[in-house]
C-alpha cells in the first residue's frame, strides 16, 4: 500500500452552491487483498477486480452504526452513501439543502430483496450470467 499525506490539504469546493469545503488529505494506492480499516470499523477492501466499498450492507455495516442509502442528484447521478445511524436527521437536512433525492435504504433485508427482485425482472441483461467476458468491459466515468 502506498500512502501520500497531502500537507497542506487541497481544498475542494462542492455542493449545489459550491459552499461545502472538502479537504483532500491523503492519496492511497492499494494492491489486491489490502484492507483499510477506519476508526469506526468501516472497511474498504481492494480486490484484483475492484473494491468492496462496504462491509455487508445488512449485517456488519449496521453493526458499525452505519446505514447505506441510495440517493440521486438533480443531474440524475446516483450515489451510495453511508449514514451514521444517529445522524439521520442531519442527513435528511443535507439532502434537502443539496436538492438530492432519497431513493431507498440499502441495509434492510426486505429492501435488498426488493432491489434484487426488481433487477431480475427488468431484463435478462442484468443477470450475472451475462457479465462481460474478460477484457470486454466497457466503462464510463461520471
Amino acid at each position: 500500500m502506498e500512502v501520500r499525506i497531502i500537507n497542506p490539504p487541497r481544498i475542494v469546493w462542492v455542493g449545489e452552491k459550491g459552499d461545502i469545503e472538502n479537504q483532500h488529505m491523503v492519496d492511497i494506492a492499494m494492491e489486491p487483498d489490502e484492507v483499510i480499516v477506519f476508526k469506526t470499523g468501516y472497511e474498504l477492501v481492494r480486490k484484483s477486480w475492484g473494491y468492496y466499498c462496504t462491509p455487508s450492507l445488512n449485517v456488519r455495516l449496521t453493526e458499525q452504526g452505519l446505514r447505506a442509502a441510495l440517493t440521486k442528484n438533480k443531474d440524475a447521478r446516483y450515489y451510495i452513501v453511508l449514514v451514521l445511524q444517529d445522524k439521520q436527521h442531519e442527513f435528511s437536512a443535507y439532502l434537502e439543502k443539496e436538492k438530492q433525492e432519497f431513493i431507498c435504504w440499502m441495509d434492510q433485508q426486505e429492501s435488498l430483496e426488493a432491489i434484487e427482485e426488481m433487477a431480475a425482472a427488468l431484463s435478462p441483461r442484468l443477470n450475472t450470467a451475462n457479465l462481460p467476458a474478460k477484457g470486454k468491459v466497457k466503462t464510463s466515468r461520471r
